[in-house]
Formats: structure tokens, sequence, C-alpha cells
């Protein structure tokens, strides 16, 4: 009996042993320790979820609005560049110091930037008509030969070429003396400037009454042979009075001083120094034979010479 209770209580003892090391001890300190740990855990993952959110949100805002400020960045370039000026900048070519042409500069400026202001269609460089522009002001600014509106490609002003016409000819009327250029267009009437100040052929236009400024009253080649004829004469020592285009006809008269005679010209044949070459070798041998013609000398028929 003695012995059986001795067994008894040894395995008591090993069970209680095995017990005590089978179940853990837990305490109130892990247990808090661990719940602050999930705890923190689930607010790092609330705090990142927060901002990914976040960052999502901006990103969506600068594709949204970033796209927008590019837009309107490249909107703002476009405009400052096609954008025009009303305010031109007119620059004489060739010759600056054409005095007639630098006279008709500053109202010229003044009526281009007239035309620049009459339209919205002249305020950027995509619809404005530049050619529609330069021909208006060749109208009304026949001093010029030729007027070219150049758009700058990344200047906001206009600039106008100015390409001045060339005195050729004074041209008298029965009511008023005109310039005319070198391509027979009226320059500008003797009523706006003083025509005394050149020193150019005269050319009497017989039976017209007046004329208008940019109409063109004569070819350019009646323009040259007039020329010709006055410098081939005045070379050889003859002052020329006075030149007549009788209307109507292809006949130049060329009034000489000192002289009762006038000698006529052909405006049609294609070489006048060979026409005034012939008129002064038959001067020449009049002269010598004593003869002054009373009326005329005509050398508008190649080869033939006819006085009176």
């Amino acid at each position: 009996m003695s012995l059986l209770r001795k067994r008894e209580k040894n395995s008591s003892r090993r069970v209680e042993s095995s017990i005590d090391r089978a179940v853990p001890t837990y305490t109130y300190h892990n247990f808090r320790n661990e719940r602050e740990d999930l705890s923190s855990r689930d607010m790092s993952q609330v705090d990142s979820g927060i901002d990914n959110v976040n960052r999502s949100q901006i990103i969506i805002l600068l594709e949204k609005f970033g796209l927008l400020v590019i837009a309107g960045i490249i909107i703002t370039l476009f405009a400052s560049i096609v954008y025009l000026s009303n305010s031109s900048n007119v620059k004489i070519i060739g010759n600056s110091n054409n005095s007639l042409a630098v006279s008709f500069k500053k109202q010229l400026q003044i009526n281009a930037d007239k035309l620049l202001s009459s339209s919205i269609m002249n305020s950027n460089k995509i619809t404005i008509n530049s050619n529609k522009i330069a021909s208006q002001l060749e109208a009304e600014f026949p001093v010029y030969r030729s007027i070219t509106v150049s758009l700058p490609l990344f200047g906001n002003q206009p600039i106008i070429y100015l390409t001045p016409s060339t005195p050729s000819l004074i041209v008298t009327t029965t009511n008023n003396q005109y310039l005319v250029n070198e391509d027979g267009k009226v320059m500008v009437s003797g009523n706006a400037i003083n025509i005394k100040f050149f020193t150019l052929p005269h050319v009497n236009f017989s039976g017209v009454m007046q004329v208008k400024n940019g109409q063109q009253i004569m070819t350019p080649t009646e323009v040259q042979f007039i020329q010709t004829i006055n410098f081939e004469i005045s070379n050889r020592g003859d002052k020329i009075s006075s030149i007549n285009m009788p209307q109507g006809t292809s006949e130049l008269d060329v009034y000489l001083s000192g002289e009762p005679y006038y000698v006529k010209f052909n405006l049609e044949n294609n070489d006048p120094r060979q026409q005034a070459g012939t008129f002064l070798a038959t001067q020449h041998y009049l002269k010598g034979k004593g003869i002054v013609p009373k009326q005329y000398i005509d050398v508008r028929i190649d080869g033939r010479v006819y006085y009176k």
C-alpha cells in the first residue's frame, strides 16, 4: 500500500510538471505589447493608404491642370508670335536721301497705320492681306515705284519698304505741271511741290486739261526716248527750250533755243539715238550751206530727212 501511494504521488508530480511545461504563462504586459504592435501596424497601413490616395489625387490634378497650363502657355506664345501692331515701321530702300521720297514718308506712315487699324483682320499675321495694303499705298503715293509690306517672324511691327521712283520728266498740261517717273506715271503735281527745283526735260501735253497722280500718261519707252533725245542734243551744245507731244500721234516736236524751226521725231522708232544723230548731221550740213529752215526738220523716216 505504501508502495502504491508513492507511485501515485510520483506520477502526479510528473503530470503536473508536464502540464507546467506545456501551458505558457500569459501576462498583461505581453498582451498589451501585442495590441500596441497591432495598432501601430494598422495605423501605419492607414497612413500609407492616405498617402497613396493623396499622391494619386495630386497626379490626377497635375494631369488635368498641367495640360491646361501647358496649353495656355502654348496659346499665349502663339498669340504673341502672330499678333501684329497697328503701328508700322517705314523704311526707304535704295536712295534714302531722295528728298521727294523722304518728304512723303511721314504721311505714308500715317495712312498705313490707319489701314492697319481699319480691320481686325489686320491684327495678326495669319489673316492680314499685306499685298492689298501695299497696293492701296502705291495708289495713294505714286512717288514710290514699289511698296512692300513685310511681316517679321518674331516681331509684331509690320515693316513697310519703300522704293522711290525716279523723277524723269516735267509734264505741263493746260492747268498744271506734274513730275513723271521712269514708268511714265504721274508722281505728284506742282501744287504739292516746287517743281522748279528739278532740272528735267519739260514736255507739253497739248490739249490735255488735267491728269491725276498715279495716272499712266506715257509708256516707259516714250520716257526713255525723250530722255535720250534730250541728252544727245544737249550734249552737242544745243539747248532745248521745249518739247511737245501732240495727242493722238506718235510725233515728238523738239524746239531749240535761238532757232526758228523745230525737229520732228518719231516716238514709234526704236532707236532715238539714230534719229538724234540724223538731225545733228543734217543741222551741221545745212549750216555749212548757210541754210536755215524756217519751220521744221523732219527725221521721222529712217534714211530720209525733210526740212522746210
